[in-house]
């Protein structure tokens, strides 16, 4: 028995190390903390992506001279700090090639105050800490060691010292007029320093026993998170005090959460790789009731029915949920919490829009919207509309050429005689121009005497080009054929990635990084003569598009999810 005691309390502690290296790196994280960003160090970085395409992107030829910049850059910079003498730059260059450890940074902000703080102008509490997990591939002991060595050489610089004990922790404190940090120092391993406004309390808290960070995504090469329910609930709630007290009178909180903002919980994104493919989560929480504006993205689960309207060959495009016919219910709650500030109460709007269009905004259209959106895109062409635009021109409307809007409808019938009305009831019928295609009516129209505008309405979905390119019209036609063919389905640019993608999604967007950055480079070289620099980026851009051509990284998709507690998006590129 006294034999197999020992190997019992070794497998044992064996058992427990994974689960211990999973928390190691929000060990001084507390969960309270309001911004969090976890981040491998240099060496793990490079085990972890040396197998994907963008790491054999990021060493080829096309991107030699942007590493030797880096390279020269940082080279200099260590060259500088060796030349002055006071730290060790072997130590610094080793951090920066082989540290494989976990990087976690925190920042606590205390709004508990806001009221007060927005009085006097004083900076809220707030408290940030950095902290390098042990890892065998460097020894943090003897950076702290040179860090230490360091403050000491240059203590006129650092200024007086104070100790700070926290049980049995004693850091050393340097305290400047805006606030206070400690030298980095060794923690149960881990290198940490620490800095606030209210050091001794911020202190106690990241030493403490309180609950620590969590995520589900302890994995993931980079892990960034804003917690915010707290955040903008105050906000809100004082930013709105404040304008009531300034006289405004309207009740401005509240037409900040009819908008949704105090509905906000979190952000998240996370970065990690499935082999060859980068791989991000992106996350926004919200509470499952006031999400006014964000409510509008919310869906069942489902392919959505509009990507019958994306063709085949599709590079550029995008279907995602967006509850269109409640829009206007929104627009109506803002309207009348802004009181007197408006020329008219909203029942009055919606009865003076009535009579000028001769149909009734929710009941004639809004109520026949769907609930999908699709967007086609031309790069070429938006990049060289924005980049070729006139000084007179809207950059917005010229960087939507190729662009093809589409809403889904509920009932295309009643909403295309709607419409019909309107365009009757502001004469715009008379320079309209109609033709037949793919057995549907497409409209032309000049909007406001300025913008071209083509329009066709089926009865599933109403398809809106805005502009008089070329690319644009054949954008729109290509949606029509689209939802002619019998074909349907998902494009070919977006099969292979969604096929690594979890089920459950109810939007899909695709986009073609390559094509992005051949349209950059063509619309800069039609506009003539340029300096060297930018010549010399535009030919890089074009060889790194082939780049990504070549090692089959030229697209990305992402995929949308709702749920109770806020909206997912997840790309694989």
């Amino acid at each position: 028995m006294r034999t197999l005691t020992p190997l019992f309390a070794l497998s044992t502690l064996l058992a427990a190390l994974p689960a211990q290296d999973k928390v190691l790196p929000f060990r001084f994280v507390p969960a309270d903390s309001t911004v969090v960003l976890k981040v491998a160090g240099p060496g793990k970085w490079k085990q972890q992506f040396a197998n994907t395409q963008i790491a054999k992107l990021l060493q080829g030829e096309s991107l030699a001279s942007a590493r030797k910049l880096l390279s020269d850059t940082v080279s200099e910079g260590l060259d500088k700090v060796r030349e002055s003498g006071r730290f060790d730059a072997d130590l610094v260059e080793a951090l920066l090639k082989d540290y494989a450890g976990e990087i976690t940074v925190a920042l606590h902000l205390d709004l508990s105050n806001l009221a007060e703080v927005m009085q006097t102008g004083e900076t809220p509490p707030i408290g940030v800490v950095i902290a390098l997990a042990p890892d065998a591939s460097y020894d943090l002991s003897k950076l702290a060691a040179a860090i230490d060595k360091a403050t000491e050489a240059n203590a006129a610089d650092v200024g007086p010292l104070r100790d700070l004990a926290i049980g049995d922790v004693r850091l050393r404190v340097a305290t400047q007029d805006n606030g206070a940090t400690t030298v980095p120092m060794l923690i149960d391993g881990h290198l940490v320093f620490l800095a606030g406004n209210d050091i001794d309390k911020y202190a106690a808290k990241v030493l403490g026993t309180d609950a620590r960070f969590s995520a589900a995504t302890n994995d993931a090469s980079l892990l960034l998170h804003a917690q915010l329910d707290s955040v903008m609930s105050t906000f809100v709630e004082e930013i709105g005090s404040q304008v009531s007290n300034m006289g405004a009178p309207f009740d401005a909180a509240q037409i900040m959460r009819d908008l949704g903002l105090s509905s906000l919980t979190s952000m998240q994104m996370s970065m990690g790789n499935d082999g060859k493919h980068l791989t991000g989560e992106y996350h926004i929480g919200m509470k499952e009731t006031d999400r006014g504006l964000l409510d509008l993205m919310s869906a069942k689960a489902g392919a959505p029915k509009l990507l019958r309207c994306v063709p085949s060959e599709s590079e550029a495009f995008s279907v995602t949920p967006f509850q269109s016919s409640r829009l206007l219910e929104i627009v109506g709650k803002v309207w009348s919490g802004l009181g007197d500030q408006v020329p008219m109460t909203w029942e009055e709007a919606q009865a003076s829009a009535a009579d000028a269009l001769k149909v009734r905004l929710q009941e004639d259209l809004f109520a026949h919207l769907g609930s999908e959106v699709l967007i086609l895109q031309d790069p070429e062409a938006a990049f060289g509309g924005a980049l070729e635009a006139d000084e007179d021109e809207n950059p917005v409307l010229a960087a939507m050429n190729g662009m093809c809007i589409g809403i889904a409808l509920r009932d295309g019938k009643a909403f295309g005689e709607s419409v019909e009305k309107m365009v009757r009831a502001r004469g715009m019928h008379a320079a309209r121009k109609t033709e037949e295609y793919q057995g549907t009516k497409v409209h032309k129209i000049k909007f406001a005497g300025a913008v071209d505008v083509e329009y066709a309405i089926t009865d599933d979905v109403v398809l809106l080009g805005i502009g008089k390119d070329e690319a644009t019209r054949r954008s729109l036609r290509s949606a029509l054929d689209a939802r002619a063919s019998t074909e349907g389905g998902i494009p070919t640019a977006a099969k292979a990635h969604l096929a690594a993608l979890a089920d459950g999604w109810n939007g899909i967007s695709c986009s073609s990084v390559a094509s992005s950055f051949t349209a950059i480079a063509s619309a800069m070289e039609a506009r003539g003569e340029m300096p060297d620099e930018i010549r010399m980026f535009g030919d890089v851009l074009k060889s790194v598009s082939a780049d990504l051509k070549r090692l089959g990284i030229d697209r990305s998709v992402s995929t949308t999810y709702s749920t109770a507690n806020g909206l997912t998006i997840r790309t694989r590129w």
